[in-house]
């Protein structure tokens, strides 16, 4: 290793030789130049051999100091890949730092502060998240894109060429089940994870079942299934009554203890709807009050089907499920539910709806706006914005779905069939077709009532901002009771604007206080998240569900969070729980004094 070891026509060697003698302030520069020459070697196996003959020599001589990459100890492998995609010299001293973090896990490079295995336990979390990149599917996108992935998918060949999986699978399994268990409308993280952690099989003897359970629940859950893979849905005919009623309860066990669903189950739901509708609540795994539901509602939840549940649209085989659990059903509700999946999609709909979901037909189109809204309904808590920056338009879906779920219903089918969404706001009214829509990036897997609403309702957000101006205080506390309509409690308090801003929030919300507003709840209220420095990110838009004891008898803050994986570091040593700690499905929470530190608005 090192620089003896390098070819003498090797483009770093003078570059990388300066940089290690040299102390004056030319330094700076001669990184910008092994940076810009280093950028050319990420892109192949042999040049980052190269690379990484040199990374040791790089670190010991203070290359990443001044740089976010600078200790170690702070660097976070989520972000490892949004990094390496974003290109420039970030990608190329983000290779650089995993290439030395790799010599360290491999004894290569014994570091003073960052131990071998610090370096072991990073690299099995790096190598977990980015698995799928090392198998990307032979199509005709990921071909004219491959350059696009090439850096990474490069790296991460080199890294698990050299470096033993061991750990990975368990890693793996740990993020299935810390997302899963949030109950997400959108599965295709925990989808991918579930493929990276199978190609992981092959370093194991046997299939540990915490894995097995989840590989199963999206591909075959039960005996029949996993026979008859291929076929399954032509060989579901030849069921007697007895094998589907077994069918029915093994695919629904598997969906109730991992929150997936499996392809065949939308099959199998679709096939009895026809052929054994008395069937249909053992297969969604209801209790006593969804098949009472059921029951009382049943052609209303045959349409549903016959509308939403399709291959394509599986996952809502769970949402009609929590649907069914909810005490919503009225004469009111079940006319909105008939309304929006009778009718015709606006063309703009159509087209948005074709290609951000990838139907082939009108049917397969009108499926996803079906499931849209059966999804949204069944997991209200479910909705999350990925990485768009749509928390307060993802909160007041899961607000509507909550409290008013006739509303959502309207605004939905009014943005299906015209294209567009309109609000009140102080005597007037703000359409969306008047306003430049939200950029909403769709290449993020989202349900498809988010990717019909979003863009229209972020529009009329960002004009209720604009026209509220510069009142002197949060512009939140006149735009909240009418972005969020019915139920959001006409009191507002901000942190910048009271002096008694805590005790005030004890006095409303803590359960010690006669005064408490937990009739009212859900309320939107506004957080600040911070780094594990407690350094503050920024302002982020939350929905306080409730506010009770756990089971140890500490009072807890449950709220809904619009991020898909709410399982986060909110400031030093405060990790927001998402089970374990009272949650329910969708919940996070924080012991009530860490939550207080973060909030800075609320409703009472």
């Amino acid at each position: 290793m090192g620089l003896l070891n390098n070819l003498k026509d090797d483009p770093l060697l003078p570059l990388v030789h300066l940089y290690m003698q040299d102390k004056s302030p030319r330094r700076n520069l001669l990184r910008d130049q092994i940076l810009l020459k280093a950028s050319e070697l990420t892109m192949s196996l042999s040049g980052l051999e190269t690379l990484f003959s040199y990374a040791p020599q790089l670190d010991q001589h203070h290359f990443f100091q001044g740089t976010p990459w600078e200790h170690m100890d702070l660097l976070q492998p989520p972000l490892v890949r949004g990094t390496l995609e974003a290109g420039n010299a970030a990608a190329t001293t983000e290779v650089c730092s995993n290439l030395r973090i790799l010599a360290i896990a491999l004894g290569i490079y014994p570091h003073p502060s960052f131990s071998a295995e610090k370096a072991r336990l990073y690299l099995n979390e790096v190598i977990a998240l980015n698995l799928d990149s090392l198998f990307i599917a032979e199509t005709e996108e990921a071909r004219i894109n491959q350059t696009e992935f090439q850096q990474t998918r490069i790296l991460f060949e080199f890294i698990t060429l050299r470096y033993p999986f061991h750990g990975a699978l368990e890693y793996v399994t740990k993020e299935i089940e810390k997302l899963s268990v949030q109950r997400p409308i959108i599965t295709d993280k925990i989808e991918k994870l579930i493929a990276s952690g199978a190609v992981l099989l092959k370093h194991y003897q046997i299939q540990p079942e915490s894995f097995k359970k989840y590989k199963d629940a999206v591909h075959t859950p039960s005996h029949f299934s996993r026979e008859f893979e291929e076929r399954y849905e032509e060989e579901l005919k030849q069921l007697n009554y007895e094998s589907l009623a077994r069918e029915a309860e093994q695919f629904s066990l598997s969906m109730a203890n991992t929150g997936l669903v499996s392809p065949s189950h939308a099959c199998l739901v679709t096939h009895l709807n026809k052929y054994a509708p008395g069937l249909i609540g053992a297969s969604l795994g209801l209790k006593a009050a969804g098949n009472k539901n059921l029951k009382q509602h049943f052609p209303l939840i045959q349409e549903l089907i016959t509308a939403g549940i399709h291959k394509k649209t599986k996952q809502a085989v769970y949402g009609l499920s929590k649907m069914l659990e909810r005490d919503i059903f009225t004469e009111e509700l079940n006319k909105a539910i008939r309304q929006v999946i009778s009718s015709e999609p606006d063309f703009s709909t159509q087209q948005l709806i074709q290609k951000v979901f990838h139907c082939r037909t009108d049917q397969e189109a009108k499926a996803c706006l079906a499931a849209g809204l059966i999804n949204i309904l069944g997991q209200p808590l479910g909705v999350g914005q990925g990485f768009n920056p749509t928390c307060q338009s993802t909160r007041a879906l899961s607000y509507w779905s909550q409290k008013n779920p006739v509303f959502f219903l309207k605004i939905y089918h009014e943005a299906i069939t015209t294209g567009a969404v309109s609000l009140p706001y102080e005597g007037q009214i703000i359409s969306s077709s008047y306003l430049r829509l939200s950029e909403i990036n769709f290449t993020i897997p989202m349900d498809s009532a988010s990717a019909v609403l979003l863009p229209h309702l972020d529009a009329i957000y960002a004009e209720m901002l604009k026209r509220t101006g510069f009142r002197g205080e949060d512009a939140h506390k006149w735009i909240n009771p009418h972005f969020y309509g019915h139920g959001v409690l006409p009191g507002f308090m901000d942190v910048n604007h009271s002096q008694n801003f805590l005790m005030l929030f004890r006095h409303y919300y803590h359960p010690c206080f006669q005064h408490t507003i937990q009739h009212a709840l859900p309320q939107p209220a506004g957080v600040i998240i911070y780094d594990r420095n407690d350094k503050p990110l920024g302002a982020h838009a939350i929905l306080i569900q409730r506010i009770c004891e756990d089971q140890l008898g500490n009072v807890r803050v449950y709220f809904y969070n619009p991020n898909n994986d709410s399982s986060q570091i909110w400031g030093k040593d405060m990790e927001v729980s998402v089970s374990g700690n009272g949650e329910i499905e969708g919940e996070a929470s924080l012991p009530f004094e860490q939550f207080a530190k973060c909030l800075y608005a609320f409703h009472f």
